[in-house]
């Protein structure tokens, strides 16, 4: 799939950090497609209103619960097994980077601290996801 024309959804709920991602998608890829999830408990209506989501792209960092008990959750969806699962968060925890990746997520990106890397980042996820593997490829 042409990586301009990705349909990423973002699990964010910090609007300085969705923002930033937006606009650097914005620069990078402009034919992408973003939808923005505020609330990880609405992740999975959102999924089931697109119908193919290129890659959806999660905070670890979330009200309620963590990042990996929404991958959790989408993971033990057998309709979003062939879709990639990133993380991109400030969260460094070794623990739970290895806990992210070993529940079927694709990749987990620290979020950079200027807006040049946040870009460079953007611009893998989306040159790269067609590539990364999926539940069903595992």
């Amino acid at each position: 799939m042409n990586p301009s024309k990705k349909h990423i959804v973002l699990l964010e709920d910090d609007p300085d950090d969705t923002e930033f991602f937006r606009t650097a998608l914005q620069d990078t890829h402009p034919g992408c497609q973003l939808t923005t999830v505020v609330d990880g408990r609405h992740l999975k209506g959102v999924l089931r209103e697109i119908e193919h989501p290129d890659v959806i792209v999660m905070d670890y960092n979330l009200p309620g619960k963590p990042g990996t008990e929404y991958l959790k959750e989408i993971r033990s969806d057998k309709s979003f097994d062939r879709v990639p699962v990133v993380m991109f968060s400030s969260h460094k925890n070794p623990v739970h980077i290895d806990a992210c990746l070993s529940n079927g997520a694709v990749h987990y990106y620290l979020k950079p601290q200027t807006f040049t890397e946040i870009k460079e980042v953007v611009n893998r996820i989306c040159n790269d996801s067609a590539g990364f593997p999926t539940l069903s490829s595992l």
